[in-house]
């Protein structure tokens, strides 16, 4: 066995096992779901239709004392293998479409759904990534030591882990990204054929059934197809376009009702009155360089610092790559690019980026700090990649789930409790910590405002307790104190 096998090897197992300690470490601080992951649950139970229904009838269990078993059933695997209805209601009620909605019903029959399952779940789909990223980074680097280290420095990068650590489609995009990165280079590199369209057209069904904005990494693509056509690999192009298309049809008929989500989204939109394009070019800044350094922890100028170098380095060796490797560069800013683009024109609301909003770019801007050290003296570029992985392996451990609130405990304790919030991603994860014959109040819209139920327990019975969503914060005997979570 040659000497570069092993140490790729070496490479490999060092991101798996940090990486699985990361996610581990995650799993076991986890005690509470986050907003996101009550609605992701809501999906893979079957009931997001069920949920929205009765917010517009009014129906039990709003606006009457029940058990909170009543609203903890939104969130218990009822109902067996029901992939169309999952799909129906998020076309009904939802912005997403269902690939990782029908993963987390398959998971949930076979191990139970609870606030570790995004853990579990996305680690065994970072585990695919990490393995597609180096059979593709063996591809287009030709060694398997550099591949190896482009799988190690995604995996171990501040912004991954806790990607991972929600139950939410962000790593199944990742994967989606690198598939078809990785078939559009052997469509373009090879001869073309059944089986390299195939996968080309699976890689392309996959990530549109994974995330919308997917449409935007097939864009960049067929442009990557439209440039290889003009230099001479017109059949392969042809191919590339062709498997493309079919992998979107394919998406489309699996999910006819992506179209009401595409409104609905767009409905959602509130363009710049949100936030302001000071305050988005500030979450930009801290979450590009979040990739090096954990994005919470750096003031924004010290960000736009980190992000000017990295930016202005990626344009110079995008210039100087090429081929394959010039490709996957500039797929990597196109990625980045368009993403970022449509949330400073005010596309996507004012929160939307972050780490997760970046899952797909995050593999591939991986390729640009190895390119970057093949390019360096041997001593410089080691310790250079050794100081990025370091620092990885440091941020990943340290990272943890937020905390279980303090108010969980008080809830625990509850004799009754009342909630001033109909929103299924709030109420369903508050309800979650009761016990389940506690007796819960949520309020009915249509004949009780959130406004009157904090009224009727302002002054709360010795036990009751009130849960603003409004405010984040409980009320127990009259005083006040923080929800948290």
């Amino acid at each position: 066995m040659s000497r570069p096998i092993p140490v790729a090897l070496c490479l490999l197992a060092i991101a798996i096992v940090c990486g699985a300690g990361a996610r581990a470490a995650a799993a076991d601080d986890k005690e509470v779901l986050t907003h996101d992951e009550s609605i992701s649950f809501l999906a893979a139970t079957c009931h997001e239709g069920a949920y929205d229904r009765m917010l517009a009838s009014g129906a039990r269990p709003l606006g009457r004392w029940v058990p909170a078993a009543s609203w903890q059933r939104f969130l218990r695997m009822d109902d067996r293998f029901c992939f169309r209805m999952i799909s129906r209601d998020l076309s009904a009620t939802d912005i997403h479409p269902p690939a990782y909605f029908w993963l987390l019903h398959a998971w949930g029959l076979a191990f139970g759904l609870g606030p570790a399952t995004g853990a579990w779940l996305d680690g065994l789909i970072d585990l695919a990534t990490l393995l597609a990223l180096f059979g593709f980074g063996l591809r287009v680097l030709r060694r398997p030591v550099p591949a190896a280290a482009v799988a190690l420095v995604w995996a171990l990068s501040p912004a991954v882990v806790p990607i991972g650590s929600e139950a939410r489609q962000y790593a199944l995009f990742a994967l989606s990204t690198v598939l078809l990165a990785w078939a559009l280079d052997r469509a373009l590199e090879d001869r073309p054929s059944p089986g390299r369209a195939a996968a080309l057209a699976g890689a392309s069904a996959l990530g549109m059934l994974a995330h919308y904005q997917f449409a935007l990494i097939l864009a960049g693509a067929g442009v990557a197809a439209l440039v290889a056509a003009r230099r001479g690999s017109r059949r392969g192009a042809l191919w590339a376009l062709g498997a493309m298309a079919a992998g979107t049809l394919a998406a489309a008929a699996l999910h006819p009702g992506f179209l009401e989500s595409f409104a609905r989204e767009q409905a959602q939109t509130s363009g710049l009155a949100e936030a302001g394009l000071d305050h988005r070019l500030g979450r930009v800044a801290r979450t590009l360089a979040g990739g090096i350094v954990p994005g919470s922890l750096l003031p924004t100028p010290l960000a736009v610092v980190i992000v000017g170098v990295v930016v202005a380095g990626t344009a110079v060796l995008a210039v100087r790559s090429r081929g394959p490797r010039r490709r996957v560069v500039l797929l990597a800013e196109w990625v980045a690019g368009s993403v970022i683009a449509m949330y400073l024109v005010g596309a996507s609301h004012g929160e939307a980026m972050g780490a997760k909003y970046l899952a797909a770019a995050w593999p591939l801007l991986a390729f640009v700090p190895v390119l970057v050290a093949r390019r360096l003296p041997p001593t410089v570029a080691a310790t250079g990649l050794t100081a990025i992985v370091a620092l990885g392996i440091t941020a990943g451990l340290q990272w943890r789930s937020p905390d279980r609130p303090a108010a969980a405990r008080v809830l625990e304790g509850a004799q009754r409790v009342a909630v001033d919030t109909d929103r299924r991603g709030e109420l369903l994860r508050i309800t979650l910590l009761l016990p389940p014959r506690t007796p819960v109040l949520a309020p009915d819209r249509r004949s009780t405002s959130p406004r009157s139920v904090r009224a009727r327990v302002r002054v709360p019975e010795v036990g009751e307790v009130l849960v603003s969503a409004r405010t984040s914060h409980v009320r127990v005997d009259g005083v006040s104190a923080p929800a948290g979570g």
